[in-house]
């Protein structure tokens, strides 16, 4: 099913996009720590959650802080990527180009002769978006997490169905992750963020989102995207 003679690349939607959502993704992933990270300490103060062993290695000796570091910066963030935004979405966008993914009816054969208009259902990316947002969030398990990691996940949904791509998501969530290792080594007699970082951080993150809006608009995210379209098809009629 879901077109087993496309390779692994395309079943991951590892592909080229509009280049300049690289930077500009990694930039979101940066400068949207600040105030979720703030909503995060306002929700910690009044419902402490457990402190984590993995986040306390990064004050550990060398050898452990920077397993830590490449676990936290780089091997864990690709791996959550390639399963929620890679993995995970692929049947779901198989199924959703025809058929909304919270029907638990079986899709009619006979739909798969009636013609899709040129983008497919017109919902169908943002619902698998939202879909995976709400699994990314309950694989952490810790509640007072949610909130936070629920608007990453959304941020990350919404970026790999507009750009067509895995790649932009990936550096987003290694640029927040990043500057979670970077400030808790540099700073870390630092344990609130300041409410003047929240906001300037929020403010550039509407900036960069705007431009991002205006570049996965151009041709080269459109062309990726027509191309995951006609993957998607070819997935939801393989027998």
């Amino acid at each position: 099913r879901y077109a087993p003679d496309s390779s692994v690349r395309d079943f991951l939607a590892i592909r080229a996009t509009n280049v300049a959502a690289y930077p500009l993704a990694a930039l979101m992933g940066l400068t949207i720590w600040f105030p979720l990270v703030w909503l995060l300490n306002v929700i910690v103060a009044r419902y402490p959650m457990p402190e984590s062993g993995l986040v306390d290695s990064l004050s550990a000796s060398s050898p452990t802080r920077w397993l830590a570091v490449l676990f936290i910066g780089l091997i864990g963030p690709i791996a959550e990527e390639v399963l929620c935004r890679g993995a995970l979405v692929r049947p779901l966008l198989a199924r959703a180009v025809v058929q909304s993914p919270f029907s638990f009816a079986s899709p009619d054969p006979a739909e798969h002769a009636v013609p899709l208009p040129p983008g497919g259902r017109p919902r169908a990316y943002w619902e698998v978006a939202f879909i995976s947002a709400t699994l990314f969030t309950w694989l952490h398990m810790q509640w007072q997490l949610f909130p936070v990691l629920f608007v990453v996940a959304v941020a990350l949904g919404a970026l790999r169905v507009a750009s067509a791509s895995l790649i932009p998501g990936v550096l987003l969530h290694v640029a927040f992750n990043g500057t979670a290792i970077a400030l808790t080594i540099l700073r870390p007699e630092r344990e609130v963020i300041p409410p003047l970082w929240a906001g300037g951080g929020l403010g550039v993150s509407v900036i960069v989102g705007a431009l991002l809006i205006l570049v996965l608009r151009s041709g080269p995210a459109a062309r990726a995207r027509q191309i995951e379209l006609a993957f998607d098809r070819r997935s939801s009629s393989s027998p």
